[in-house]
């Protein structure tokens, strides 16, 4: 993910809406290429969230 589309993403609109939570569990929504889901981004997409969520309330 670029940070062009990064700054376009569920994830950044979540987190400047203060849903902390909400934009973790956006990671997982980022898991194709192509139009395809792909098992090893979903796995990231996993990892990502489960980092994204130690702290979060």
């Amino acid at each position: 993910m670029g940070s062009g589309a990064y700054c376009k993403s569920t994830i950044d609109r979540r987190f400047d809406a203060g849903d902390q939570r909400g934009a973790c569990d956006a990671f997982l929504m980022w898991n194709k290429a192509g139009g395809r889901v792909v098992a090893g981004l979903t796995n990231r997409r996993r990892a990502e969230r489960e980092l994204c969520l130690k702290g979060v309330k």
